[in-house]
């Protein structure tokens, strides 16, 4: 692959292997930097960017993956600016952080003004404001040995046009799609820009690489990183974490979807207490340890305390469609349940909307349960066509989250005159697939309990779905299945493999 520099005069060519295959994630690699001319040796240069980088690396992943901030005042200012790919975990995206940061100090030490680009991440920082303004200055790596088709070249163009299009509607500036092409297999793409730019700026940086695509035209392998956005297209599936159609993505207009809130939804208490000092200590350490950690491990993390008879094990799970922010918070919130509403009892689960908290003195790591809980609203109800259509959209959801990595899946069924339905299903990520798939089925099987009803979740010791008919979840691009929140929810269905029934009526 070579690069193009784009932007001023500056041209210049570096050679790229592009990996092999049609379904290969992309490894982070260093890209290029750029260090300004000008220099600051001080001591108290160094100390303001020395306090600036490591405010950069500690809160990036605790943000969604943007973190921007200031040091010093008047003329010792510095501005400081981390972004990470979207589709990267939290625990990647501080690692490229960290990458980046090393790359700046051995590379521009005494620099006042640094770019630093990685696949997954940049950092740039400077002694004059850079915040909110859009610079179109790029840089192009292509391969010229795997050429396009010439019959796919326009469509190839019209395809990022439209993701270029679609990142700059969306609240992080960024998407991705995949374009079916038939005979001559798919193309992926990915556009984004940093997110604290206007959406008239994203929408302009994006279209100028391609409004000169007779350098990018004919490749089948190009990326385009610039100083405020960012353009990726390959015949092989590069990007993670988000959910992705085999046809097309669905982007959905803001304004249109309401995202859920993070609601405290119950809490199981073991009857066995331990009052004890020790056992006091050791889980305020597990507790600790679960808080400071699952943003940073993509929304998972499970640990143990001490040893033998004194050892606790813990777990914590966010639901993959939230923020490292959003994920952080929940697991402080469901932490303060634990300690206020079962703060002696051996083994404890909490549910939030967004996340699960649970730790116990028994081993439960990799163990399926599944006993689970619904809420249902028994006022707005499904029309009687669509009742068995929506189950079967279900099951195709539940099916597909076995097979992911994260076990977790999110779609959207157009039923046409009835509207869509969105869907969700995830399971505790570290049961087995075949484990996934029967907690998720247990549900399903007994779902004349809420066929005939538009909006339902099933929150469950290992898994859990979700049914709406508006689009409640956030942060991903999902599929679309052909052929804050709307209305409350009114009922909760409790009970171990849907056996035992308890109902009680709510009010939000």
């Amino acid at each position: 692959m070579k690069e193009i520099f784009k932007g001023q005069s500056f041209i210049f060519i570096l050679v790229l292997i592009l990996p092999l295959g049609i379904s290969q994630l992309d490894s982070n690699e260093k890209y290029r930097w750029d260090c300004s001319s000008d220099a600051d040796n001080s001591t108290s240069f160094k100390a303001n960017l020395d306090t600036l980088l490591n405010s950069l690396t500690q809160n990036v992943a605790l943000h969604s993956g943007f973190y921007k901030t200031t040091v010093g005042e008047y003329s010792d200012k510095i501005y400081g600016l981390v972004q990470c790919r979207a589709d990267v975990s939290a625990e990647n995206c501080a690692n490229c952080t960290k990458q980046s940061v090393a790359t700046a100090l051995k590379e521009c030490s005494t620099s006042k003004s640094v770019q630093v680009w990685f696949t997954w991440c940049t950092l740039r920082y400077s002694n004059n404001k850079f915040f909110g303004v859009m610079d179109s200055s790029s840089s192009a790596r292509l391969n010229f040995t795997n050429l396009e088709n010439s019959s796919m070249i326009l469509r190839g163009v019209s395809f990022m046009k439209g993701v270029a299009s679609a990142a700059a509607t969306q609240r992080l500036r960024f998407n991705a799609s995949v374009f079916d092409a038939g005979q001559f297999g798919k193309r992926y793409g990915m556009a984004q820009c940093i997110r604290d730019i206007s959406k008239g700026d994203c929408s302009k940086c994006l279209e100028s690489p391609l409004e000169t695509f007779t350098l990018l035209e004919d490749k089948r392998n190009w990326e385009v990183h610039g100083t405020s956005c960012s353009m990726w297209y390959h015949d092989y599936q590069f990007f993670s974490n988000i959910s992705i159609s085999t046809n097309h993505v669905l982007i959905l207009p803001l304004g249109i979807s309401q995202l859920d809130s993070n609601e405290k939804y119950r809490w199981d208490c073991s009857s066995d207490a331990d009052n004890s000092t020790s056992f006091k200590a050791n889980l305020d350490t597990l507790l600790n340890s679960l808080t400071q950690n699952v943003a940073l491990h993509n929304g998972f993390y499970k640990t143990t305390v001490r040893e033998y008879s004194d050892k606790i094990y813990g777990l914590v799970q966010c639901r993959a469609d939230v923020s490292a922010d959003n994920c952080a918070n929940c697991t402080k919130q469901s932490v303060a349940t634990a300690l206020k509403e079962c703060s002696t009892s051996n083994s404890v689960q909490i549910w939030f909307t967004w996340c699960t908290l649970r730790y116990s003195n028994k081993k439960f790591f990799g163990v399926m349960d599944s006993s689970l809980s619904s809420k249902l609203n028994f006022t707005n109800l499904e029309n009687v066509s669509m009742i068995l259509r929506g189950v079967s959209f279900m099951k195709g959801v539940a099916s597909a989250a076995a097979t992911q990595r994260l076990r977790f899946n999110a779609s959207v069924f157009d039923a046409g005159q009835f509207g869509k339905r969105y869907g969700m299903a995830q399971c505790i990520r570290d049961i087995s697939k075949g484990d996934c798939s029967k907690c998720l089925e247990s549900p399903l099987e007994t779902f004349h309990l809420f066929e005939d009803k538009r909006n339902w979740e099933v929150y469950g010791t290992s898994c859990s779905m979700w049914y709406h008919d508006y689009q409640f979840f956030s942060n991903i691009s999902i599929p679309t299945n052909h052929g804050a929140r709307r209305k409350s929810i009114h009922g909760v269905l409790t009970g171990t493999t849907m056996a035992m029934i308890l109902m009680f009526l709510f009010l939000l």
